[in-house]
């Protein structure tokens, strides 16, 4: 009995230091009550306002909510979606970030992170919030799609293709699943499997640029040219601000000798995002192949730094060397290429080139008999060198 009454008497007393709490401060008490209204009211108009496709208003609407100090981290995910589909990734990025000092848990907020930091070039922060978005849930494919992007874009294509099956599995009707697996498949070398994918990735929808950047990319692969070069321009078409279809369209256009147009594509890309690594490892080649090593380096070096492990950059900066008369360095590079690509062909090609350089036939020549597994024409044109010097 006592222990009843004794609980009886401490909430009493939290009762009586609520109601003077709330008699003391009947001012902050209303106005607080008042924001917490208004903060639902423009976040329901912001949500109506996003229905409609009326970004401007809807923006308008939840930061009207967030100024009356909301405490539903989900308006501040959708203001930063919001300014992610309008391209203020610094505003977007802003707003993921208020919505987890309201709810660390929410794995949305650092799903919009990983998206953000992804488009801006930032790699490893993007990594990072797509495995705390995991950490969080493991029922939302978004992350492992935003990876699988992450590391098809770094040339593992393996690791891609595992966590695009993941995404898959949790929705067979992703889209962009699809694109993702065919871009890996066709850095694979493997254009069956890469086609395959492309082909459930139109019939899902057969409007979408980044299906026909793929299909170039696997037609440019085969030798096709024009096939590539049509498929880029219905990607540029569809999508006038894809920056991975003017790079592969540049790409093609320098493989053409359209020196020019290649430039102009590049250009065209950097005005986009100048913190994809490919821009400028596509920059590098044409600036390798009009002779202007100094800008072939600079535009190396800054792929490099933008992505530390693409393989492709090492072996761009690699052949510049060669061409310099700097057989040193390149073996330097072409070396970084295959720790990080052991099967490169165009790294065993490169090194047998250096050593002949420095006279050494014999170090050139256990380059070719490496090579003569790997790509059979870049292993002949190396032994006619070797014969020949």
């Amino acid at each position: 009995m006592k222990k009843h009454l004794f609980l009886r008497f401490i909430g009493l007393v939290f009762w009586v230091q609520a109601v003077f709490f709330i008699c003391s401060h009947p001012n902050s008490y209303a106005a607080d009550a008042k924001n917490a209204v208004a903060a639902d009211q423009y976040a329901k108009a912001g949500r109506e306002e996003m229905k409609k496709g009326d970004i401007d208003k809807a923006i308008g609407s939840f930061s009207k909510a967030i100024s009356s100090n909301t405490k539903d981290s989900n308006v501040c995910v959708d203001l930063g979606d919001l300014y992610s589909k309008k391209g203020d990734l610094d505003k977007a990025i802003e707003s993921y970030k208020k919505a987890i000092s309201l709810d660390p848990e929410n794995p949305h907020s650092y799903n919009g992170l990983g998206n953000s930091y992804f488009r801006k070039g930032d790699l490893d922060k993007a990594i990072e919030h797509y495995n705390k978005a995991i950490s969080l849930t493991s029922k939302d494919p978004t992350p492992y799609v935003g990876l699988g992007h992450i590391y098809c874009q770094q040339g593992n294509a393996d690791r891609a293709i595992e966590f695009y099956n993941k995404a898959l599995s949790m929705d067979p009707q992703d889209l962009y699943v699809y694109i993702g697996l065919g871009n890996s498949y066709s850095r694979k070398g493997d254009a069956d499997k890469a086609i395959e994918s492309f082909n459930k990735a139109l019939a899902l929808n057969a409007k979408d640029s980044n299906v026909y950047s793929g299909l170039g990319n696997l037609y440019a692969q085969k030798g096709d040219l024009d096939k590539a070069s049509e498929s880029f321009n219905e990607a540029l078409s569809l999508d006038p601000k894809n920056l991975y279809a003017y790079i592969a369209l540049g790409n093609l256009q320098l493989q053409k000798g359209s020196i020019d147009k290649a430039l102009e594509s590049y250009n065209k890309a950097l005005a986009l995002n100048a913190k994809v690594p490919d821009i400028h490892i596509g920059l590098g080649n044409l600036y390798s192949k009009t002779g202007n090593a100094d800008k072939a380096i600079e535009s190396f070096d800054k792929a490099i730094s933008l992505n530390a492990n693409d393989p492709n950059a090492y072996v761009g900066l690699g052949n510049v060397y060669l061409q310099k008369g700097d057989a040193k360095k390149a073996i330097e590079s072409f070396d970084k290429v295959l720790s990080l690509d052991a099967r490169s062909a165009m790294a065993r090609r490169g090194l047998g080139m250096a050593y002949l350089e420095l006279h050494d036939k014999d170090a050139a020549f256990k380059q070719y008999e490496i090579l003569n597994g790997l790509n059979q024409d870049l292993s002949e044109e190396l032994y006619e060198k070797i014969q020949s010097s």
